[in-house]
């Protein structure tokens, strides 16, 4: 898995699954003014259907919510409850995760944690997201004295994130990048607040809708054309910033954390190989040798019956109700590390039962074509099987911690 310090810059954490995502994917906004604010959730649906995807949402964001009165709130898990959500978004009171962390840790971890716990109880398969709001324009003046990182946009700013990452690790949570803040620095004549300094603009809500659209769909900004009440050149300037910021960096923001993940690595042992998958944090794996064998264990080891031949592995996995699988080829024989094999030299080769094998190659195991295996003796550089065996045989040789096969024909 990869590192969750990737996820510094974000403006949305979420838990996705890239599989989950249907013909239209429905979005529960579970928040305040933040999230109603020009109705991004109308805006997302807008921004999606231009690209060619349906979102439906509905949304329960009374004014000044804090996340403790929504984990309290029954009119909020009925709306749970209500439709078989594929995300239920929660957005915070603007101003409570940017206190300091005791205050956080008392005040808003465990809420979030609990809506979470909900979520996932009441559909294994709805995937908690959390908004990760901005700092106010100008900090927040009226709690400078009390803290004083909230006197200015950034110190508010990077605040809030510290301590969404702490709700994103909690839930094993992606993100989608700093938008609103690379807006900022880099289009600092675009306004994204309302003149309150606090609440966004439309442009804000806009790039809001269009960082969703982005991690939801794993698509690039510019596949969509809605520009809304904004000029072209204004809207553009949202969408590069949300392909600058999280389609061209989804692993620097953790994006694909919690997707089925079915790669896998090959370890070989003369007939027997040891694949590794590269997560260890799914649900199920299904594992394919292409001979017949199959297993369920994570990390199995398999024994093929036959040397020189190709198969194919596959591995499915699943996780948060989504399968996704790979595919990888290994042979059984020879053919394995050929460029190694341009430099050893086996002599004679036909042989009469005796061989010798040029340069610090060790010997590890001999078999049959059929793989049964052959006895052998050294004696210095000469290899020596019994003098009944004849036919193809299979050497497994050994350089350091490469192995390789060769074939050689008894006489």
């Amino acid at each position: 898995m990869k590192s969750f310090q990737r996820n510094l810059f974000t403006l949305v954490l979420s838990i996705l699954s890239f599989c989950s995502l249907a013909d239209t994917t429905d979005i529960l906004f579970i928040g305040n003014s933040y999230t109603y604010f020009n109705n991004m959730p109308s805006l997302l649906q807008q921004v999606a259907l231009t690209a060619g995807d349906t979102v439906y949402t509905e949304s329960q964001t009374p004014g000044g919510r804090r996340i403790s009165q929504h984990a309290s709130d029954p009119e909020v898990f009925a709306k749970i409850r209500s439709r078989d959500w594929d995300y239920v978004v929660i957005q915070c009171q603007s101003q409570e995760p940017s206190f300091p962390d005791g205050q956080v840790a008392t005040d808003v971890l465990p809420f979030a944690q609990q809506i979470c716990d909900s979520i996932r109880a009441i559909n294994a398969c709805t995937i908690p997201m959390f908004f990760m709001t901005w700092g106010r324009k100008n900090g927040d003046a009226s709690n400078c004295a009390f803290f004083p990182p909230l006197c200015t946009y950034e110190g508010m700013d990077s605040v809030l994130r510290s301590n969404y990452m702490k709700m994103g690790e909690l839930n094993e949570a992606e993100g989608v990048g700093a938008v609103w803040r690379e807006l900022r620095t880099t289009t600092p004549s675009l306004d994204l607040y309302s003149p309150d300094e606090s609440h966004p603009s439309y442009a804000g809500s806009l790039a809001a809708a269009y960082a969703f659209y982005s991690t939801v769909f794993r698509k690039n900004a510019a596949e969509s054309s809605f520009n809304g009440s904004v000029t072209a050149e204004v809207a553009d300037s949202i969408r590069s910033v949300v392909d600058r910021v999280i389609t061209l960096n989804q692993d620097l923001y953790n994006i694909g954390v919690s997707d089925p993940n079915a790669d896998f690595t090959i370890n070989r042992n003369g007939r027997t190989v040891s694949p590794l998958p590269e997560s260890s944090m799914m649900d199920e794996y299904r594992w394919n040798f292409g001979d017949g064998g199959k297993s369920s264990e994570e990390n199995p080891a398999y024994t093929y019956d036959n040397l020189d031949t190709e198969w194919i592995i596959t591995l499915s996995v699943k996780k948060n109700c989504s399968w996704t699988e790979y595919s990888d080829t290994v042979r059984i024989g020879v053919g394995i590390l050929e460029q190694d094999l341009k430099a050893k030299i086996i002599y004679p080769n036909p042989s009469n039962g005796s061989f010798r094998i040029e340069g610090n190659t060790q010997l590890v195991s001999i078999f049959s074509i059929n793989g049964k295996e052959i006895e052998f003796t050294q004696l210095g550089d000469l290899y020596s099987v019994d003098s009944n065996v004849s036919g193809l045989i299979i050497l497994t040789l050994k350089e350091g911690y490469i192995l390789f096969y060769q074939k050689v024909m008894m006489e």
